[in-house]
C-alpha cells in the first residue's frame, strides 16, 4: 500500500480532530454535516478521528512545553480502512509524540466525551483550572465529589448506548491532576473572555444522548443549563453598556 505523505497525515488529523470537536459521540447532526465542508475544501482526503489531549505552551515556532504528553487516540471515520489510521498512528510516534490506533474509537470518544462535559464545564462556572481541586473528596464540601457523581452520570449513559469505556475518566481526572500543573479548559477561557462556548457541542451531547436512552443527568443539565445562562447574561450586560 502507498505510504501517505506526511502533508496527507496532517490533514487526516486535523480534518479528524475538527470532526470529533463537533461531535464526542460521533451521532449529532453537527458531525454529520461538520464533516463535509472539511473535505470539500481539502478534496478527497481520508478522514481519520482523533482524540487528544495534549496540551502545552508555545514558547516559540519550535519550543512547545508540553502540559499532557500523551497519546493521541486515532480511529476510522466513515469508511477509511483501519490500516491507514495505523499507518498514520505509526508516522505521528515517528515524529516523537505518542499515537494509538483503535478499530473502533467509540470507547475513547466516549471516555474523552464525559471527561471533557465534567472539567470543561465545572471549570467554566468556578473559574478554577483543572488541577488537584478535581481530585479531592477528603472533605464534605470538596470540589471532586460533584466531579465524581458528574463522570458517574456520564458512564450511566455510556452503558445504557452499549459503550464499553476505554479509560474510566473519573481515573483519567485523577491522573491529570496529579501531574504538577495546572490546565486551563477552553471553556473556561471562552468564559473569562465573554466568548460563545463549546456547551452545545460537549455537555449538550451528553445530555441529548442520555435523553435518547431515558437515563436521568439531572447534574450534567443542571450544568448545562447554568452556562447558557451565563452566556445569555452576557447579551444583557453588554445592552447595559450601551
Amino acid at each position: 500500500m502507498r505510504r501517505p505523505s506526511t502533508r496527507s497525515a496532517l490533514v487526516a488529523v486535523l480534518v479528524g480532530v475538527a470532526v470529533l470537536a463537533a461531535a464526542a459521540v460521533g451521532r449529532t447532526d453537527a458531525a454529520a454535516g461538520g464533516k463535509q465542508p472539511i473535505v470539500r475544501r481539502h478534496g478527497d482526503w481520508p478522514i481519520v478521528s482523533a482524540v487528544t489531549f495534549m496540551s502545552g505552551t508555545r514558547h516559540a515556532d519550535t519550543h512547545v512545553e508540553y502540559v499532557l504528553d500523551t497519546e493521541t487516540w486515532l480511529g476510522p471515520y466513515n469508511g477509511t480502512p483501519y490500516d491507514r489510521v495505523e499507518e498514520l498512528a505509526g508516522l505521528i510516534e515517528s515524529s516523537g509524540l505518542k499515537a494509538k490506533a483503535f478499530p473502533d474509537l467509540r470507547p475513547a470518544q466516549w471516555s474523552k466525551l464525559i471527561f471533557n462535559a465534567t472539567v470543561n464545564a465545572v471549570a467554566a462556572l468556578t473559574g478554577l483550572p483543572h488541577g488537584p481541586h478535581f481530585g479531592e473528596e477528603a472533605a464534605r464540601g470538596d470540589l471532586g465529589h460533584l466531579v465524581h457523581a458528574l463522570m458517574d452520570e456520564g458512564k450511566a449513559v455510556a452503558a445504557a448506548a452499549g459503550i464499553e469505556l476505554h479509560e474510566d475518566p473519573w481515573e483519567m481526572n485523577v491522573l491529570a491532576t496529579r501531574r504538577g500543573s495546572a490546565h486551563y479548559p477552553s471553556m473556561l477561557e471562552d468564559v473569562e473572555a465573554r466568548r460563545p462556548t463549546e456547551i452545545e457541542m460537549i455537555t449538550g451531547s451528553l445530555v441529548r444522548e442520555a435523553e435518547r436512552h431515558e437515563v436521568p443527568v439531572p447534574l450534567h443539565s443542571t450544568l448545562y443549563r447554568l452556562i447558557k445562562a451565563k452566556e445569555a447574561s452576557w447579551a444583557l450586560e453588554k445592552g447595559r453598556h450601551e
